[in-house]
């Protein structure tokens, strides 16, 4: 996403005085004030105040790199990597470039000349708005080059996993890849998850499902260039809900979870698609088998290769005790929490249950009441696991999660002979609140908009953080996406 990128990183910006003029005044100095001190990511704002300088610095770049007849090294790079992605990045920014024309995602809602890719008027558009195409190439091109170096430099730093990377669940049904592939989808379903204790009416994400049937008929196309991409500048692949890889959780557009069903698919096929790129890319693959999965279902995507995903607080005995550290498997990425679920801090004050209380998301006294009970138990069975292991004292359980016992159960992850050990940057930097709660609406929390409470600059010599990484290689954790 253009969003994330670091605009003054690029050429273009460096040779450009008039730009950097033009940010160092008042009003744009105001504005970045404004979003730094914000206690919440405004990416609508920050969003229309960076495409705002992308268009400039496109101007700058035209003019100095693509002239006809003195195309410049920097050119002929650009110019390269749009013909290395060609078709799929010409379709991808010639749909951007109609949603800016017609003033809609929503391609449904277009005019029917311009519902399909392969129409003679989206060719006829493409010819006639080449240059706002190649806008949308540049922006891309720029994403792709900060990408390849942020991968450089993971090297560099001898990480040898590199970049994690996570392919979501589904398909927005307004974006390009449903434009692009949608002879691929199911027509009038959305993706979504069955009712459970989390969520008692089930799940409706209101994404795009893939049709199996079609999907094979078109020899997988649609996910090998999809695995293809997301395997590009990084050494794992987490796919989320790997559940999907065997069946989806169809539901009726306009229904709820409880409305919903399973639909299977041809997973030997997909696995060996799967397995074939990442030995292809040389990249990793981590399934997210957490929820309704079966352990005939895990037994097929270890003996597939995939890395299980194992959760501190999931992984239990058949009396609700925590799993020790030498029961957890050795194919599997271990981790405490997730961006879905709450920080260690958060979890252990209650944090996620308070906010669902008061913002009346329980649909019943009791479910509130439930989950008290159950967060108490958690903690007990916690605390106990980690004084088995010695790495806390007997004693009360004490009501706030301190520094050193955050470090305690990382420790305790550490212990196990599982691959791969990933530490959430909240957890890291002793953050309260999560990313995203599921299940809340905007007016209740605000998911994927709360900011790190540090600067990045603030806390990479932190001596707790240095301390913590300290800690982690003692117990036989060394470099890659281990911290």
């Amino acid at each position: 996403s253009p969003v994330y990128l670091n605009l003054e990183g690029v050429e273009e910006w460096r040779i450009s005085a008039g730009l950097r003029r033009k940010a160092k005044s008042a009003k744009f100095q105001r504005r970045l004030q404004q979003f730094r001190e914000s206690p919440l990511v405004d990416y609508e704002a920050v969003g229309k105040l960076k495409w705002a300088v992308l268009e400039d610095l496109f101007r700058v770049f035209r003019r100095q790199h693509l002239q006809p007849k003195s195309r410049t090294a920097r050119g002929r790079a650009f110019a390269k990597f749009v013909s290395g992605f060609h078709p799929h990045l010409t379709m991808f920014c010639t749909f951007q470039a109609l949603t800016e024309r017609l003033g809609t995602v929503a391609w449904r809602t277009w005019p029917n000349a311009f519902r399909h890719p392969q129409s003679p008027d989206v060719e006829v558009f493409q010819r006639s708005h080449a240059t706002r195409v190649q806008f949308y190439q540049y922006v891309q091109w720029l994403c792709e080059l900060q990408l390849q170096n942020l991968d450089l430099v993971a090297k560099k730093h001898s990480l040898a996993f590199r970049l994690y990377h996570d392919l979501p669940v589904g398909i927005h049904p307004d974006g390009a890849d449903a434009w692009v592939f949608q002879d691929q989808l199911a027509s009038g379903i959305t993706v979504g998850a069955p009712p459970d204790s989390f969520n008692l009416n089930g799940q409706s994400w209101g994404l795009a499902v893939p049709n199996p049937v079609r999907l094979r008929e078109d020899g997988y196309r649609f996910l090998r260039e999809t695995l293809r991409q997301n395997m590009r500048h990084g050494g794992v692949l987490r796919i989320d809900h790997a559940l999907g890889l065997f069946r989806m959780f169809w539901v009726p557009q306009g229904g709820t979870g409880k409305d919903g069903v399973y639909v299977k698919t041809y997973v030997d096929e997909i696995l060996a698609v799967l397995a074939l790129e990442s030995v292809r890319r040389k990249v990793m693959v981590v399934g997210e088998d957490l929820g309704a999965v079966t352990p005939a279902i895990r037994e097929k995507l270890d003996a597939a290769g995939l890395l299980s995903y194992r959760l501190l607080f999931f992984e239990r005995g058949n009396r609700g005790e925590m799993t020790p550290p030498h029961a957890y498997p050795e194919q599997a990425l271990v981790a405490a929490t997730t961006h879905d679920l709450p920080t260690l801090k958060g979890f252990w004050a209650g944090r996620d249950i308070i906010i669902k209380q008061e913002g009346s998301v329980y649909l019943r006294k009791k479910d509130c009441q439930q989950d008290r009970r159950q967060r108490a138990e958690d903690r007990k069975q916690l605390w106990e696991a980690l004084h088995r292991e010695g790495l806390c004292s007997a004693g009360a359980i004490p009501p706030n999660l301190s520094d050193d016992m955050l470090q305690a159960m990382y420790r305790y992850l550490a212990r196990t002979p599982s691959r791969l050990l990933i530490v959430q940057l909240e957890d890291l930097l002793g953050e309260l609140d999560t990313p995203n709660l599921p299940g809340a609406p905007d007016s209740v929390y605000p998911s994927w908009r709360v900011r790190i409470g540090r600067e990045l600059t603030a806390w990479l010599n932190d001596p707790a953080i240095l301390g913590f990484a300290k800690a982690m290689q003692r117990e036989g954790r060394k470099g890659g996406c281990d911290h």
